[in-house]
Order: C-alpha cells, then structure tokens, then sequence
C-alpha cells in the first residue's frame, strides 16, 4: 500500500485489489471511503457504508443514490472537480462528530437495502415500465 499525504488530516491510500477477506479491515482503520469516479453500482461503497463510514462520492456512482444524501451520510462531489473532492475530504477530516454522525447515518440507510428491498423496488419498476 502506498499513502500520500494530502494535509495533517487527510491521509489518502491508495491499493492494489485486495482480497476479500482483507477488506474488513481496510474498512475498520478507515475514517470515510471516498469513490471519485464512475460506475454503475459499486459494492464496496455499500460495504463502506454498511461499516458505518461516510461516503464521499460523485452522483455518477451508482450505489450512491442508496446511501448517499449530501451533508447527512456524507458529501456529494461533481466529477473531475479535484478541489471539491479536496474540501469535502477536508472537511470530514476537520470534524470527527460530523464525519461519526454521516457514517452512522449511512450505515442506517445501507442497512435496509437488503434483499428483499432491492426485490420490491425491482419489481414496482418493471410494473411502472409495463403498465406506465
């Protein structure tokens, strides 16, 4: 693993893949999980959530729409905008209470997508799309 130092309180790492049965660890040591980029659904942002750490995120992740509201479990970013990546993940880094809250509230958000949820929400969609 190699880390960087972005100021006295962020830390950033940066990892090659990691197994699976590393990555609760990954999550335990970490303060807040920050995915930057795109996708279409990102498991360990639910993971991360799920461990109860704030999210920050880009509105082109999609996991992020289910655990993700602004300012509550943690902090949305546009793309490619390095200085809002900067500031949010500054911003969480300056304010351990704030960054505790969002995580707790992105645990609970995380933790009623559950199977059945994502059944149900499965199937009104197709419900909406045969029957307008």
């Amino acid at each position: 693993m190699r880390e960087m130092v972005r100021s006295s309180n962020v830390h950033i790492c940066l990892s090659e893949p990691v197994a699976f049965r590393q990555l609760a660890q990954f999550y335990a040591v970490a303060d807040s999980y920050v995915h930057p980029g795109h996708e279409p659904y990102s498991l360990a942002l639910m993971q991360a959530a799920l461990c109860g750490l704030p999210i920050v995120a880009t509105p082109n992740v999609g996991a992020a729409c289910d655990v993700l509201v602004d300012g509550a479990s943690g902090l949305v970013v546009p793309e490619f905008d390095e200085d809002a990546l900067a500031s949010a993940m500054t911003a969480l880094g300056s304010d351990p209470k704030r960054s505790r809250d969002m995580g707790s509230e992105a645990q609970r958000m995380a933790s009623v997508r559950t199977t059945a949820w994502a059944a149900t929400q499965f199937e009104t969609a197709v419900r909406r799309a045969l029957h307008g």
